[in-house]
């Protein structure tokens, strides 16, 4: 299966993050807390979200949790509403922009 062009900004842009990929999500580490970040296509459309979920350290050990398996789970949609407020929470400036912005 190839993939798209969003599929390949969305990977570019987490690497860029410092995110590293497993199994089709995104991982990235800090003494208390797993960022686990999935990119998902609707069934019923062009459209994609973004899953963000955190796994807390303090409540248990784990390497690469699932997303649906983590303490929090969001839709980075759910986070900051719209369009304009999920490019601004990403600091997304353009195509070539690597900053992670607070939520990544």
């Amino acid at each position: 299966m190839s993939r798209n062009v969003i599929q390949t900004t969305f990977d570019g842009f987490m690497k860029g993050a410092g995110f590293s990929k497993h199994s089709g999500s995104w991982y990235r580490d800090t003494d208390d807390v797993i960022t686990v970040a999935e990119l998902q296509k609707s069934q019923y459309g062009l459209q994609y979200y973004v899953n963000i979920a955190l796994w807390l350290r303090p409540l248990g050990e784990a390497k690469t949790p699932k997303e649906q398996a983590c303490h929090f789970r969001s839709r980075l949609s759910l986070l900051v509403g719209s369009a304009d407020g999920q490019l601004e929470a990403l600091a997304v400036k353009g195509p070539s922009d690597g900053s992670g912005g607070p939520w990544l």
